[in-house]
């Protein structure tokens, strides 16, 4: 299998070098010579003055470029991207050109992965084409951008795991914007009503208002994006947070707890489902966690 790096041929605007300024760690294996599942690179307020650009040629790599001020013309296969402040961007491998945007100025921040993780699924992940992603920066985001970036700049990564985990769940984060960016407006919101109201009783009608929408439009366009009805949807996000409120360990919570928590009045009803779903109890669930977990940490 052949190597990965974090490699490409650039050229850049010389002049305005001496005004270009931020902040760069990486964190590469020592045996680069070797296959790696994966390899990150970041760097942080990176600022490029009005007129700056830089081309990566052949460049092996994903990027995620982040704006936090002004604007970033990114040009690949022809095309032309404007990211402004607050968005980000997906870039796949291949030569792409970036420069200052209108603005006259960006700040921005930026990770470049590459690996066998994203060459395997970066089709599953949305990122083998050039995604625009708006409304991308979050208090979450700095939380895991901040925490990677502090243990890259140490020079030699001490956790490799927690690192490991942090790129792990940037990409996932990315990955989870570029589908919410690619959804139409009626299903983010009916998805963000769902998620802030999940202890409550949510009805299709009421998902139907939430969208603007009739409940026929609605139904085909749940079973166009997620191939399965609005209610389908509702009960799956109920349950995915049911499990993970039983594996926070700091919240030992009952099973009618958790149904409450989960908007089930009924626990039986809800222990009916949850079994359909997961294919065992609530009960036996918690109890195959709590071992697995005592198993980890013994």
């Amino acid at each position: 299998m052949a190597p990965v790096s974090l490699t490409s041929k650039s050229r850049f605007n010389n002049r305005l070098v001496p005004y270009v300024r931020g902040d760069s760690t990486s964190w590469l294996p020592l045996c680069s010579s070797q296959p790696f599942l994966l390899l990150s690179r970041l760097a942080d307020n990176n600022y490029w003055p009005r007129g700056y650009w830089i081309i990566h040629d052949e460049a092996d790599y994903f990027s995620l470029q982040i704006v936090l001020e002004g604007e970033l013309d990114v040009t690949k296969d022809g095309r032309r991207y404007c990211v402004s402040a607050g968005e980000a961007i997906v870039i796949p491998p291949g030569t792409v050109k970036l420069a200052t945007g209108a603005a006259g100025k960006c700040l921005k921040r930026y990770i470049i992965f590459s690996g066998q993780i994203l060459s395997a699924f970066k089709h599953e992940l949305n990122f083998d084409t050039v995604n625009v992603i708006t409304q991308f920066c979050s208090e979450k985001f700095d939380r895991l951008f901040s925490r990677a970036f502090q243990l890259s700049s140490l020079g030699e990564v001490k956790d490799a795991e927690e690192f490991s985990t942090l790129a792990f769940a940037i990409i996932l984060y990315t990955a989870g914007k570029l589908q919410k960016s690619s959804l139409p407006p009626s299903i983010v919101a009916c998805r963000e009503y769902i998620e802030n109201n999940i202890a409550k009783k949510i009805t299709v009608d009421e998902l139907a208002r939430v969208a603007c929408c009739s409940k026929s439009t609605l139904k085909w366009q749940f079973n166009k994006y997620f191939n399965m009805s609005p209610g389908r949807y509702l009960t799956g996000i109920r349950l995915d947070y049911a499990s993970r409120l039983m594996k926070d360990s700091t919240l030992p919570l009952s099973v009618k707890q958790i149904a409450a928590r989960c908007g089930y009045e009924n626990p039986l009803y809800f222990s009916k489902v949850f079994k359909t779903h997961f294919d065992c109890q609530p009960s036996q669930y918690k109890k195959k966690i709590r071992s697995a977990m005592n198993a980890e940490n013994p």
